[in-house]
Parts: C-alpha cells; sequence; structure tokens
C-alpha cells in the first residue's frame, strides 16, 4: 500500500473507530437530504465535476429514498484543512457541520486513491518533465475508495462502503479507463445497495401503516 493509500486506510477507518466509540446514530428519516464531502491527505477538498455526476447517479438510482444531494466544496468553509494525524474526526467533525449549514441532515465523508506511486524526486524540473512517463512504466497499486454516511447530530456511520479497482497502467492513457473513477463508481454501487438495505424497515413500516 502506497502513502496515499494508507492515509486513506487510517483516515477513514480512524473515523469509524471514533464513532464506534460515540452513542449509536439515531435512524435516519426518509428522504434523505445528504451533503457529499471528500476527504484527502490533508482534511477536505474540492469535489470534482466528474465525481459530482457520480454522486448524481447514485442520487437518481436511489429515487425516492433521496430528496437532496449537495457538494461540499472549498469555498463553504475559510480552512477546510484537518489534523493528517487524529484519525479523520477533525475533518467529519467539519463535515457535519457544513451539511448542517447547507441543510441536510446527513453527509456522505468520502475519499479515492489512484493507486499511482510519485516521488519524491531529487531533481524538481526532472520530476515535471518525466514524471508520467515514470508513472507510464511503473507498477502501481489498486486505486481503493472508502464511503461513510453520517447523521450531522453525531453518532456511529449509519452505513459504510469501500471498494478497489485495478491498477493503473500504461494503456489508460490509450483507452480513457482511469482507475479511480472506476472506484468511486464501484464504491457508490455498494453504498447505493446498503441505503437501500437501511431503509428496508421504514419502508415496511410504512405499508404497515398504509393496510
Amino acid at each position: 500500500m502506497t502513502r496515499r493509500g494508507f492515509g486513506l486506510a487510517v483516515g477513514l477507518g480512524g473515523i469509524a473507530l471514533a464513532a464506534g466509540r460515540a452513542a449509536a446514530a439515531p435512524a435516519p428519516v426518509f428522504p434523505l437530504r445528504i451533503a457529499i464531502a471528500r476527504m484527502g491527505e490533508g482534511g477536505l477538498m474540492r469535489v470534482p465535476t466528474e465525481h459530482q455526476k457520480i454522486w448524481i447517479a447514485f442520487s437518481t438510482r436511489l429515487g425516492g429514498l433521496v430528496e437532496e444531494i449537495a457538494p461540499v466544496q472549498p469555498s463553504s468553509l475559510i480552512d477546510l484543512s484537518a489534523p493528517a494525524d487524529d484519525g479523520g474526526e477533525t475533518a467529519a467533525a467539519m463535515a457535519r457541520g457544513i451539511a448542517d449549514r447547507l441543510g441536510c441532515n446527513q453527509v456522505i465523508l468520502y475519499a479515492t486513491t489512484d493507486g499511482i506511486k510519485r516521488g519524491p524526486y531529487p531533481e524538481p524540473w526532472l520530476n515535471r518533465a518525466f514524471q508520467h512517463i515514470r508513472e507510464a512504466v511503473q507498477i502501481n497499486d489498486r486505486a481503493l475508495g472508502e464511503a461513510y454516511l453520517l447523521n450531522i447530530g453525531g453518532g456511529a456511520p449509519l452505513v459504510s462502503a469501500s471498494a478497489d479497482a485495478d491498477r493503473a497502467t500504461p494503456l489508460d492513457t490509450l483507452t480513457g479507463r482511469h482507475n479511480e473513477i472506476d472506484t468511486l463508481k464501484l464504491l457508490t454501487a455498494d453504498l447505493e445497495r446498503r441505503v437501500q438495505n437501511l431503509a428496508k424497515p421504514a419502508l415496511a413500516a410504512q405499508a404497515s401503516r398504509a393496510d
């Protein structure tokens, strides 16, 4: 596992461990109003357009279970940084706070890595000149992804999901494949199934009342 992959596992995994020590989260009320927050090694970061499209598709597939989905962008906060050694707790607290201000009841905190091994190299100009060539020929790690659905009020994650995709290869530049995007698609598919399972008791209760 690369340093970036290790940071992902420690950061988001730490959120699950920390949340496990907290009180159990109350059952969510459907439909969900979800903010989407992306976590990097230094804290919360921008949700790019390509990622937003995948999350919109996730929301569309869930139909009436999701009322709103809104990305958390850098302009949402003056400072999105967070300590790298706190197990992701600061990033989770920030994401919950932003989701509250956006009028959302839940937040999905997610992170993905592309698995590509990078520098450092001794000469910065040489790094810039040959970085893509190095990345095209070296053996990379598998792309990784994790996601957690959190209530803004705190408590343990409502659901969690993980995914990984095949390593980046030189052929990717010809085919247009991006393994981190592949990972996010797999991640949202896994999370979708878990949200559907989370909703089953609520849907069953509504059916009973209707009868």
